[in-house]
């Protein structure tokens, strides 16, 4: 380009010094501001590994991880948690259904310990529904500073519940002294150990055990998804399915014009209506009663006037007296509707069907099982641990209500052993190094409990 050109007048020799000095100094400058975290170019596989290196449960945890285990799929995760368990000394099998149980015998002398079972499941949720064993690829975050193992986004990570049975596993070699970091085994009383199948979808697992085969009326569920977190208190599950059925139907021009219609899909949206959706009741401790609309359909074709339809309700309570009541108003609107309809069309008709699928369950927050759990918390972080109230089910709904090979009903409590955040979703993460305090917090339980003797 010749010095005469419009962009050589421009751009003369010393505004193109000022404008270089410029990007350099923007450049040097940039060099001294942090990236984002989500920017940050990570190794994942040398981070990981260093991860891994820090406490053999992390190295366990990324192994269980990176076997995708959706509920019904548990045989190849199943058969690796066995392994381990046995190379702990741990006398371990499967049950008919395909549950883990375990045992390990006390230390010497201290066979009058109160017996502990430690619980956990080996499912997961996947992320991908067409591909549920699409493999899982661990990575690293840095967010706000604390390093967190996410996967790549295209599952879920099964932290939930793979923290559990990672620190499960790793406590069973710590107790025997069968363990790379401890050769000298811990004092202890007898310890069951229980690692379900399906909790994700039918708690199928938890149904399924035989817990009269079982000594231990105390029980630890390592699935809660904050660190120290103790749940006593855990809402039922009732499904609840309103189907109208048997209008006449036809073609939604040929047959519109009919006064006797019932068109199913807006009887349907007529119920839908009447009935709450969300929080029905709350309290101090948080939501007692609520109600959520999660499955409708109807109809057979857009040009016809729908003869079916079907809506599908989740109620979730603590309080039976309250869900039964919500049940009562839901029969009550459904009656009625049906009465209006049934008037055009005799054959008409609306079917209300109700599904138990948890009671809701309760601990005493007294107990000296509750007040164990607790000391163990203050004696390693210092800190006072509270009771809490979830409104959600789990596997302690299912253990609360069966017996021990004594008679005895188990007294479940449902423990946060590490920080998972987005559970159930393709953005889940685990943060780490809570992971290894987590496991600590049971250790310690179980030492304390050996120096109590009984509860």
């Amino acid at each position: 380009m010749s010095p005469a050109s419009p962009f050589s007048r421009a751009f003369p020799p010393s505004r193109w010094r000022r404008l270089a000095a410029a990007i350099l100094l923007a450049a040097a400058c940039r060099a001294l501001i942090p990236i984002p975290a989500a920017a940050q170019s990570l190794d994942h596989g040398r981070t990981l590994a260093k991860i891994a290196g820090a406490d053999p449960v992390l190295a366990t945890m990324l192994e269980l991880i990176r076997i995708p285990s959706p509920s019904g799929h548990e045989e190849k995760i199943a058969g690796i948690i066995l392994k381990k368990l046995r190379a702990s000394g741990a006398a371990a099998r499967r049950d008919l259904f395909g549950n883990i149980v375990a045992r390990i015998p006390p230390s010497p002398g201290y066979e009058r310990v109160t017996p502990l079972m430690l619980a956990a499941h080996m499912d997961m949720v996947p992320g991908d529904k067409k591909n549920p064993l699409r493999p899982i690829r661990p990575r690293v975050l840095v967010l706000n500073k604390v390093e967190w193992i996410a996967s790549d986004g295209t599952t879920t990570l099964g932290g939930d519940n793979k923290a559990g049975v990672a620190a499960i596993v790793d406590i069973a070699g710590r107790l025997t002294g069968k363990h790379p970091a401890q050769r000298v085994p811990m004092k202890h009383g007898p310890v069951e150990i229980v690692i379900t199948r399906e909790e994700e979808t039918t708690v199928r697992g938890a149904k399924e055990l035989k817990t009269t085969e079982l000594r231990s009326k105390y029980a630890l569920l390592l699935d809660g998804d904050k660190l120290y977190e103790v749940v006593w208190e855990l809402a039922g599950a009732t499904e609840v399915t309103i189907r109208p059925r048997g209008a006449r139907g036809g073609h939604s021009g040929v047959d519109i014009h009919r006064r006797d219609n019932v068109n199913a899909i807006k009887v349907m949206s007529e119920i839908d209506v009447r009935i709450p959706q969300g929080v029905v009741k709350k309290n101090a401790r948080g939501v007692v009663t609520s109600i959520n609309a999660g499955l409708a359909e109807g109809g057979t074709a857009k040009n016809a006037i729908a003869p079916d339809a079907q809506i599908t309700y989740l109620i979730r309570s603590t309080d039976p007296a309250e869900e039964r009541k919500l049940l009562r108003a839901i029969r009550a609107v459904v009656s009625d509707v049906e009465r209006k309809h049934r008037a055009l069309q005799k054959s008409f008709r609306i079917e209300l069907e109700t599904k138990r699928l948890l009671p809701p369950w309760s601990a005493n927050t007294a107990s000296p099982f509750v007040k164990l759990v607790q000391e163990a918390a203050n004696r390693l972080s210092g800190r006072k641990v509270l009771p809490l109230s979830i409104h959600a089910g789990a596997e302690a709904n299912i253990y609360a209500n069966k017996k021990n090979a004594g008679g005895e009903i188990l007294q479940p409590l449902l423990l946060g052993v590490a920080n998972l955040h987005a559970i159930h979703t393709t953005k889940e993460r685990i943060a780490w190094r809570s992971l290894i305090r987590g496991r600590d917090w049971v250790l310690e339980t179980i030492r304390l409990l050996a120096e109590k003797g009984t509860l």
